[in-house]
């Protein structure tokens, strides 16, 4: 689809994925879902997009720096919402800068038809799990061990979240090593989703292929089903 809109192959981006014609999301997941049509699987296929807004928010004003304009958290909401009702997302991680549990909150309350997840937002750590459980700030974390520094603290998190049914998502590093723990730890929690990336590179195909190795090894294990605003195996 890329090459047919600007006569090119695609580039490789930051993170390797492909480079991107267009600053805005809206295009961009046209563009994906005009491929996933023309491939057969409309109606399969569901999205996920981290918005990561820490990278783009101004402290100082307080705004967000969006396509070329200052905008607030509710206009972001807005356009996320919007973006979420054309397209079939199952999360949006990140929504908004990384502090900011009520906006989270209100995120998570406005738009209805995915799940909120934070990244940035819980670092994997308990203590801001449990404030963004007691806020209803988000529906799923990102698991990712180095953030909270052991995998004692790790775990902790993890079971913290099971308890409370907060949705899991174990995740390669951008730019991580091959023998990173968590594919491991994504087996055994059993998490019904994990955060890989496009497969560019080796630790995400490490990642892929461990799972995969699992899933050979253990016959009875089988996929998660996306149905409703939680994974149900």
């Amino acid at each position: 689809v890329k090459k047919k809109q600007n006569g090119f192959p695609p580039g490789i981006a930051n993170y390797f994925g492909h480079m991107p014609i267009s600053d805005d999301p809206m295009d961009l997941f046209q563009f994906i879902d005009e491929a996933v049509e023309s491939c057969g699987y409309k109606g399969k296929v569901c999205y996920y997009t981290d918005i990561a807004a820490s990278e783009f928010y101004d402290s100082e004003k307080r705004t967000y720096n969006f396509m070329g304009k200052e905008i607030d958290s509710d206009e972001l909401i807005g356009y996320v919402r919007n973006l979420t009702s054309r397209f079939p997302f199952y999360g949006v991680e990140d929504i908004l800068f990384e502090d900011d549990f009520q906006g989270f909150t209100k995120a998570k309350s406005t738009l209805k038809n995915t799940n909120i997840i934070g990244d940035d937002l819980i670092c994997s750590n308990i203590k801001y799990l449990q404030k963004a459980i007691e806020l209803d700030s988000c529906s799923g974390i990102v698991l990712k061990p180095n953030q909270v520094g052991t995998i004692t603290e790790c775990m902790a998190t993890v079971n913290l979240a099971k308890s409370e049914e907060v949705l899991i998502l174990p995740s390669v590093r951008a730019g991580g090593m091959v023998d990173d723990i968590v594919k491991e730890i994504a087996v055994a929690i059993e998490a019904p989703l994990v955060k890989c990336g496009a497969p560019r590179s080796g630790e995400r195909i490490s990642f892929l292929n461990t799972l995969m190795r699992a899933g050979d090894e253990y016959p009875e294990a089988r996929l998660a089903v996306l149905k409703g605003e939680q994974p149900w195996l």
